[in-house]
């Protein structure tokens, strides 16, 4: 499933984010370790009001200027260096419906006419509220000692 870029794709973003969110608050979903990555190093990232523009050879037919977005919105660039330096294997061990919020978020932030409408930003600060919300749970599995003590006997 990716983000129908309008206003009906966008509040569908933002439902998503929004349901995660709260199955995280209640406890019936909890990341895994590398998902707990991810959302730790995207929770450190600053927050940032502008998208900053690429080089016109690298998107060939899409808008450059920079996006004003809300100060709570985790920016696109931001999200897409934490992916692409956790690498495609990595990507593909999180949760699914994780990853595909972080990458829609991110390709929503591509286009200002939508990110910037009210239900855009609304959004885009509903992921960032996931991010910071699931950063901080624990992961689903406890990191295990390599060296196990001896089994006791009788």
């Amino acid at each position: 499933m990716t983000i129908e870029v309008s206003t009906a794709g966008t509040r569908e973003l933002g439902e998503r984010a929004e349901q995660l969110t709260a199955a995280a608050q209640a406890g019936r979903w909890r990341p895994g370790r590398g998902d707990r990555v991810v959302l730790r190093a995207l929770a450190s990232c600053p927050l940032t009001a502008v998208r900053h523009p690429r080089s016109p050879a690298d998107c060939e037919g899409w808008d450059l200027s920079p996006v004003q977005l809300p100060d709570q919105v985790i920016s696109g660039d931001a999200i897409r260096e934490v992916l692409s330096s956790a690498g495609v294997r990595h990507v593909n061990r999180m949760d699914p419906a994780v990853a595909l919020l972080l990458i829609d978020a991110a390709a929503l932030q591509e286009y200002p006419s939508v990110a910037t409408t009210s239900s855009g930003t609304s959004a885009l600060v509903a992921v960032t509220d996931f991010v910071h919300t699931a950063a901080t749970l624990p992961a689903r599995w406890p990191l295990r000692s390599r060296h196990r003590a001896p089994a006791r006997r009788r």
